[in-house]
C-alpha cells in the first residue's frame, strides 16, 4: 500500500454485494447471459381475461430471440392459478423488464404485483 493511501474497511454487506457482482462479471466475461426471474401475481377475478389472451400469451412465450430456461403457472393450495413465473436469459434488468412489459397479461393489467430479479443459482443448475 502506498504511503498516505487509506483503504476502506470491508463490511459484510460489501462482501455479499461484491460476490454477486463477481459472478455477474464472470458470466458476462464468459459470454453467458444473465438469468432473471420474472414473477407475476394475478389479480382476483381475471380468469376470463386469461382465457381470452391465452394465444397471445403463448406467442409471447414462443419469441424466437428469447431463451426461457423455465416457466410455468403458480397455483394455490386449492389448485387455482395465482400467477406465473419464468426464468429467462437477458442482458440486463432493463432487458428482462422489457420482456415483461411485452406480456399480454402485463399489458392488460391482469397482474396485481410483478417482480423482476436477477437469478443467481447457488444449488442445482437451470439451463
Amino acid at each position: 500500500m502506498g504511503q498516505g493511501v487509506c483503504q476502506p474497511v470491508a463490511r459484510a454487506s460489501d462482501r455479499a454485494f461484491s460476490k454477486t457482482h463477481f459472478y455477474e462479471r464472470l458470466r458476462k466475461w464468459k459470454g453467458e447471459p444473465m438469468q432473471y426471474l420474472i414473477a407475476g401475481i394475478l389479480k382476483p377475478g381475471v380468469e376470463d381475461a386469461l382465457l381470452a389472451l391465452h394465444n397471445d400469451f403463448n406467442e409471447h412465450l414462443a419469441q424466437p430471440y428469447r431463451t426461457i430456461a423455465l416457466a410455468g403457472a403458480l397455483r394455490g393450495k386449492d389448485g387455482k392459478r395465482t400467477g406465473y413465473v419464468a426464468i429467462i436469459e437477458a442482458d440486463s434488468f432493463e432487458d428482462a423488464e422489457a420482456w415483461l412489459n411485452q406480456s399480454p397479461f402485463y399489458a392488460n393489467h391482469l397482474y396485481e404485483r410483478v417482480e423482476v430479479a436477477q437469478f443467481a443459482p447457488e444449488v442445482g443448475y437451470v439451463e
